[in-house]
């Protein structure tokens, strides 16, 4: 997974700077930085860009079947877009990959380039699509949780291993009980998982749609009305994140490294910082974890007490990154600190900058 923060340098602007579009609806293309070729997209900007103040972003994604002009074609997305003063991007996700892959890149690359040449308030990104594009909103919003201030899958399934990272994303989670393609089934079992976990949401269902698209027009009064509640959570005290087998990524203040070591189960990482300011981390099936220390919501003490799967560790606060290694043998932690991630074990070679605004 290749996070959106170290690709902007790869980004180009294909005929003119978005920066000088003015309000309304423009049909644009942005390269690739996953295979260099050219990706369309659609983008709404709102009259109230004309005022320079920061603009709250929604990414909106289509269903199976249609492109990247459904949204803004086919329903009341540019009206609404307008009142609540929203950007709206569209991507075209490769046609039927449910967001994978290349498509999973498209849509991180649009949300930088838009955040690079708009004021865009980061802590106001938010998700959202219907069907396939409801599977996407789940996908994307779930492996990158901290982009999002909130994400509204719409008749969307989710991996249910991932629900975890949506501690705080506030899904808006919207289903029709009549709907044949996609059973209403696939949102009332994660709302009811979502509740298990704590994690604040709101599941709504719907009647007399059924699969049918005109749900989004239906939907929009009460998900910007949603969106206009929410904020990003910048610097959690407790990160929840999961990958999946073999995967990596990183969310707030946690990575998790590339690794040679595959298991057939989720990496998982539960980690908080208490009311002592200590730091707790559980993990499950890993052998390697980075943080953060710079980005974690505590005082700059010169010493961090962490308990990491029960064990004990102390580490002094002088550099940017600690990264945990699992023995094998004897399942006990130890801590390097690090200056970059450059020169970290089992980490990218890619250098991200901690606080970094993307």
């Amino acid at each position: 997974m290749t996070h959106y923060g170290t690709i902007l340098a790869l980004l180009t602007d294909v005929a003119m700077s978005t920066c000088a579009l003015p309000p309304g609806d423009h049909t644009l293309t942005l390269l690739s930085s996953h295979d260099r070729t050219s990706q369309p997209y659609r983008l709404f900007v709102p009259t109230a860009a004309e005022n320079d103040h920061p603009l709250p972003l929604l990414v909106v994604l289509h269903g199976h079947g249609v492109d990247h002009n459904a949204w803004f074609d086919l329903t009341p997305i540019k009206d609404a877009a307008e009142q609540h003063g929203y950007l709206i991007v569209a991507p075209n996700g490769r046609g039927p990959r449910y967001y994978n892959g290349p498509g999973e890149q498209d849509v991180l690359d649009i949300i930088a380039h838009t955040r690079r040449t708009f004021p865009v308030d980061p802590d106001r990104v938010y998700l959202t699509g219907h069907s396939m594009g409801g599977w996407g909103t789940w996908y994307i919003g779930l492996r990158h949780p901290d982009l999002f201030a909130s994400i509204c899958p719409l008749a969307g399934i989710p991996i249910p291993e991932l629900l975890p990272n949506a501690r705080h994303l506030a899904p808006l989670i919207i289903h029709d009980t009549g709907d044949d393609v996609v059973s209403v089934e696939q949102s009332r079992q994660p709302a009811r998982r979502l509740a298990e976990l704590g994690i604040s949401h709101q599941y709504r269902e719907e009647h007399g749609f059924g699969h049918s698209s005109k749900m989004i027009g239906a939907s929009l009064p009460r998900m910007f009305e949603w969106f206009d509640r929410h904020h990003r959570v910048n610097q959690p005290r407790r990160v929840t994140f999961v990958v999946q087998p073999g995967e990596h990524g990183q969310a707030y203040w946690i990575h998790i490294p590339p690794t040679a070591d595959w298991v057939p189960a989720p990496f998982a990482v539960d980690a908080q910082v208490d009311a002592r300011n200590r730091l707790s981390i559980r993990t499950e099936h890993l052998l390697h974890l980075i943080v953060a220390l710079n980005d974690l919501p505590l005082p700059q003490a010169k010493t961090l007490e962490v308990q990491i799967d029960g064990q004990s560790i102390a580490i002094a606060r002088r550099t940017p990154w600690a990264v945990f290694t699992r023995a094998p043998s004897d399942k006990k932690w130890t801590c390097e600190l690090h200056d970059t991630l450059t020169d970290a074990p089992n980490s990218t070679n890619t250098p991200v900058a901690p606080n970094s605004p993307d």
